[in-house]
């Protein structure tokens, strides 16, 4: 006999017993392979669910870089663990206040200024290893430079931090391929085509 509720609806059997603690295993498992991210990586690529990725308190801009960079890296073939820059509390995170909004309202954006992801400065990758180099530092504000390989084609990313509550967030990305940074191609007015 069916169990319903009071609108009706069938009610599913509740597990008793045996059934209940294999149940509790079940997702024991689940929720321990979760936390030790045996789960997350393992998505096919085109289906990586975004994860609310959250740097350490980066003790300084070099780590900050180092730990953003570990998004790229931390994956195996044909996976990779999802990182959205544009979600908030991922842009929070990385990126000061002003350039977290300028992210985030240009993602919402129906024609997008920004097409391609400014870490990679390009829209695939395949990084095998990234150097990051400290050149400059203040108690406020530091440069740090990136450099790898994506698909064999070197790539240079110079990064702007300045320290917001005590922790380093990035204000600024400069491409060596390109003069224009990510804050102004952000807040550069769209041309509109006749």
């Amino acid at each position: 006999m069916a169990v319903r509720n009071r609108q009706g609806s069938r009610l599913r059997n509740r597990p008793t017993g045996e059934g209940l603690m294999r149940a509790a295993w079940f997702w024991t498992v689940v929720v321990a392979a979760t936390l030790a991210g045996g789960l997350m990586g393992s998505a096919p690529r085109a289906h990586a669910a975004p994860q609310a990725a959250k740097p350490a308190a980066a003790p300084s801009p070099e780590t900050l870089i180092r730990d953003l960079y570990a998004h790229y890296l931390d994956t195996a073939p044909d996976t990779v663990v999802g990182f959205d820059f544009t979600d908030p509390t991922v842009a929070n995170a990385y990126f000061d206040p002003a350039l977290a909004k300028l992210v985030i309202a240009d993602a919402k954006a129906s024609d997008p200024k920004l097409n391609f992801d400014p870490f990679i400065e390009g829209q695939d990758f395949e990084i095998k290893a990234v150097t990051t180099s400290l050149k400059a530092q203040t108690s406020t504000s530091a440069t740090v430079t990136a450099e790898f390989e994506n698909f064999e084609e070197k790539k240079t990313v110079t990064f702007k931090l300045t320290k917001v509550g005590g922790r380093w967030r990035i204000a600024d990305i400069q491409w060596e391929s390109n003069p224009q940074t990510l804050k102004a191609l952000l807040v550069a007015k769209k041309i509109q085509s006749p």
